[in-house]
């Protein structure tokens, strides 16, 4: 199993409602999209202060490298980041964090 995690620096100007409604469109992304079998968002609680403005991740969880690869290159998913997604960042593409994590050799392709 594969576990796709995507950190995000969003515009200090964005309310809570407007975050809400980014991670409803990702958490959906299922009913569009084969191939996830579970989705989970998160906010940082660190005290720590380390997060460098990253203070909200999603976590997508995907059998193997190939349903991640169908993920990635879906036309839903495109639309969701270059519409909901870019516009919110602080700084584009640079404001997202991407980290893969296998999480079982049976997910090796």
């Amino acid at each position: 199993m594969i576990q796709h995690n995507v950190l995000f620096r969003f515009k200090a100007t964005l309310g809570e409602d407007e975050i809400h409604r980014i991670s409803a469109a990702l958490l959906t992304m299922d009913r569009y999209i084969p191939g996830i079998i579970n989705a989970s968002w998160h906010e940082n609680i660190s005290r720590e202060q380390h997060d460098y403005g990253f203070r909200h991740k999603i976590s997508l969880y995907f059998a193997d490298n190939d349903a991640l690869e169908i993920y990635l290159n879906h036309r839903h998913h495109l639309y969701v980041r270059e519409n909901i997604i870019l516009p919110s960042l602080t700084d584009g593409v640079c404001s997202v964090l991407i980290f893969d994590a296998l999480l079982s050799r049976e997910a090796e392709t």
